[in-house]
């Protein structure tokens, strides 16, 4: 069957992590702001993992479906992409994924503990997770220790590392209704000696070829030629990531992470549906937001205390979850029990059946830096003159900083197209369903995650508290054709310090 181009409906994040590293008389910091909040956010483009570069996606289009009974506006009846077949990932690869969950859940907690109850959250777990293990393929002794207990890491290294490789290489395959592309790069002070085991193992599983600049005596030069390099990952769209300053002689090697994503719903809401609607803020106040609604078939369940709905993107290999709080002020609750055993739990009792589903199109970007949560989380050696990443060189380097900043939109689009294929209103015949379908109502704070299904790794992992303070310049994003939904993620290491200046916290 043709399938017919309906409405997008679409989710844009971007992701970036700036790790740096340093010996040396003076500190760099990254932590300056790297995105412009006048200019519209996205990416295109060919990345190291990823398809040629051509079209967004080549043959891609939106992912229809067919409406519930109910007069709420659905997707149209389009054939949806089938469910996309993978290969077994080994066990090494999925305890791989499972670590890196409990660090997310971890890392979340430690940050919105500091941040006020009523700011939007947003992490990319999956980035900041593959950005550290690039480090700690050069950690040894206490540091690599303090490192593999904070990320979870139960696999020695040399089963670490190739099963990384294989989860960061499946996450990136090509297929059908969206791209996941993933890259990693080493920018290195020509002539220092990086030790072949570090530079190896990073352009084996982690496929990060070393690039040689020279930082000593070309050091705007060097910064430069990075940033050109980011903004052409991104289709021009970030420009000027590392900040003058950031790159100076003393600069040793510079190493970035890219994760972009770009999919469409399965089940797409049509715009038509969307209407003006209240949505009650921490403060117990209300506000006006666009609330999108559909009926369909989603995987569901209620839980003690909250709802979490699934709502897959096409091909079923992605999908994002919802956890919604029973109460308006439950959310604080729910963040304190969520654990990685709950999520699980929450994920395995969700089953199929029709679910009317309000849902607030939200937009906004986030950053942090994390050298204090880090630390506190139980890797204090890193940041401090006790740091050992002798297995990069033979020289005193020790973690500079770790900035993080992410965006994401998520809502839908395409009214035009939509209009042109109809809406069928209609009742399902995959699901015998008795009771009326549960309303699932996110009219106040929640948590969500981005997930892939196959590995069950988290790609992004936040909560939405202000839907009304979302959409300002900083939330201007392109229109489909140029802006999938993308997590972009840069490990910078820059800056070279003397460790007996002990670590620089944040937050």
């Amino acid at each position: 069957m043709k399938r017919t181009r309906q409405s997008h409906s679409r989710a844009i994040g971007i992701g970036i992590v700036v790790l740096s590293l340093g010996i040396g008389p003076q500190a760099n910091s990254l932590a300056a702001p790297f995105l412009d909040g006048n200019r519209p956010l996205g990416t295109s483009g060919d990345l190291l993992l990823s398809p040629p570069a051509g079209s967004l996606i080549p043959g891609l289009s939106p992912i229809g479906g067919r409406s519930g009974s109910s007069g709420l506006a659905g997707s149209s009846g389009m054939e949806p992409i089938p469910p996309h077949e993978r290969a077994v990932l080994s066990d090494d690869a999925l305890a791989v994924a499972a670590s890196n969950n409990r660090f997310a859940l971890d890392l979340y907690q430690q940050y919105t503990a500091r941040v006020p109850a009523e700011k939007n959250v947003l992490i990319s777990p999956l980035s900041i997770s593959t950005a550290l293990a690039m480090t700690y393929t050069g950690a040894l002794g206490n540091t690599a220790r303090q490192m593999a207990d904070v990320l979870n890491f139960d696999l020695p290294a040399q089963r670490l590392h190739p099963a990384y490789g294989q989860l960061l290489m499946d996450l990136g395959m090509p297929r059908e209704g969206y791209q996941l592309n993933i890259a990693n790069r080493l920018f290195g002070q020509r002539g220092f000696a990086f030790k072949q085991p570090f530079i190896d193992t990073l352009a084996g599983p982690y496929a990060a070829p070393l690039e040689k600049l020279d930082f000593r005596l070309e050091p705007e030069e060097s910064r430069q030629h990075i940033n050109d390099w980011v903004e052409g990952k991104t289709g021009g769209l970030i420009q000027d990531l590392l900040p003058e300053g950031s790159v100076d002689k003393e600069t040793r090697l510079v190493l970035t992470n890219a994760i972009y994503f770009n999919g469409n719903w399965k089940y797409a809401f049509d715009a038509r549906a969307t209407r003006e609607d209240v949505f009650t803020i921490p403060d117990s106040t209300t506000v006006t937001v666009p609330m999108m609604s559909q009926q369909q078939t989603f995987r569901y369940a209620a839980g003690d205390g909250f709802q979490i709905l699934e709502m897959p993107y096409a091909g079923d290999d992605l999908s994002m979850v919802v956890l919604l709080p029973d109460t308006t002020d439950g959310l604080a609750d729910l963040e304190a029990a969520l654990t990685p055993e709950l999520l699980e739990e929450s994920l395995d009792a969700m089953a199929r059946r029709d679910v009317i589903v309000q849902l607030p199109k939200f937009t906004f970007a986030d950053s942090m830096g994390l050298e204090t949560i880090l630390s506190e989380l139980g890797m204090p050696d890193a940041f401090s003159d006790l740091a050992d990443f002798t297995g990069m060189a033979d020289a005193d380097l020790v973690i500079d900083s770790v900035v993080h900043k992410t965006f994401i939109d998520v809502s839908e689009k395409g009214t035009e197209a939509a209009a042109a294929t109809g809406i069928t209103i209609g009742t399902t015949s995959e699901v015998i369903d008795p009771l009326p379908p549960p309303r699932f109502r996110a009219d106040h704070p929640f948590l969500f995650a981005l997930r892939d299904t196959h590995s069950e790794s988290l790609l992004f992992l936040g909560r939405v508290t202000r839907p009304d303070e979302l959409r300002g310049p900083a939330a201007i994003v392109p229109e489909p054709s140029s802006a999938p939904l993308c997590l972009l993620a840069l490990l910078g290491t820059a800056g070279l310090r003397p460790k007996a200046r002990g670590y620089r916290g944040s937050l």
